[in-house]
C-alpha cells in the first residue's frame, strides 16, 4: 500500500514470500493475495472481466510496481510474455513438482491464469485442483462405472468429445482416450479421437 504512488521506471522487488512460480504472495483480509495481482486492483481497479490478467510490462514476476503491471486479456499477456521470452514455447507434459504447483496456485489465480503460465489446458488445471489427475496421495483416477455409463450415455445423445468431457468431468484426451479403449464411437460412427 506504501508504493501505491511509486514512480520510478524500474521494477519495484516484492522482498518478502513468493510461491513456487515467482509470485510474490501475502496475506489480506483472510485471504492469499498475489501481490502483483492485489497492486494491479488498487491502482487500475478490479479487472474488466473475471478471465483479464495482472500482466507486468517487465517480465519480472517478483514486480510490484503499479506501473508495470494492467489488466490484459489471455493472448495480449502470452503476446508480452513471447517479447519477455517467459512464455512456455511448446505445450507439454508437467513433472510432478509442477503439478503440485498449480495446485497450490488454487484461489490465488484463475484457471486461465495457471494454464497460460504451464502450457497446459484450464480443463487439466481443474482436474489438477480437483484431485483428479496429480493426486497427492500417489493414486491415479481410474474411471469408475459410472463414470464410463455417464461417458455412453453422452455419446448416445450425440454429444461430441468435447461435450462428453464437460458431462464426465475429464479432460478431452481422457475422454477421447477412454473411448478408444471402450472401442466406443459417436452418433455419427466417428471414432471418439475423430471428435
Amino acid at each position: 500500500m506504501a508504493n501505491l504512488d511509486h514512480q520510478g521506471d524500474d521494477c519495484l522487488i516484492y522482498p518478502y514470500a513468493c510461491c513456487t512460480p515467482g509470485y510474490g504472495v501475502f496475506q489480506y483480509k483472510k485471504i492469499r493475495r498475489l501481490a502483483h495481482r492485489f497492486m494491479c486492483e488498487q491502482r487500475n481497479g478490479p479487472p474488466p472481466a473475471p478471465n483479464f490478467h495482472a500482466a507486468h510490462s517487465c517480465g519480472n514476476r517478483r514486480c510490484v510496481n503499479p506501473g508495470h503491471v494492467s489488466w490484459k486479456t489471455q493472448s495480449d499477456n502470452q503476446l508480452d510474455r513471447r517479447i519477455h521470452g517467459t512464455h512456455n514455447k511448446t505445450r507439454r507434459k508437467i513433472t510432478r513438482m509442477q503439478a503440485d504447483q498449480v495446485l497450490s496456485l488454487k484461489g490465488l489465480e484463475t484457471a486461465i491464469e495457471t494454464a497460460a503460465r504451464y502450457g497446459i489446458t484450464e480443463s487439466n488445471v481443474r482436474l489438477i485442483q480437483e484431485g483428479k489427475t496429480w493426486r497427492r496421495d500417489g493414486t491415479a483416477h481410474l474411471w469408475t462405472p459410472e463414470e464410463d455409463a455417464k461417458l455412453r450415455q453422452a455419446l448416445s445423445h450425440g454429444h461430441p468429445a468435447r461435450a462428453a468431457a464437460e458431462i464426465v468431468g475429464h479432460s478431452v484426451g481422457a475422454v477421447t482416450g477412454r473411448m478408444y479403449r471402450l472401442k466406443l464411437r459417436t452418433q455419427s460412427g466417428h471414432h471418439a479421437c475423430k471428435s
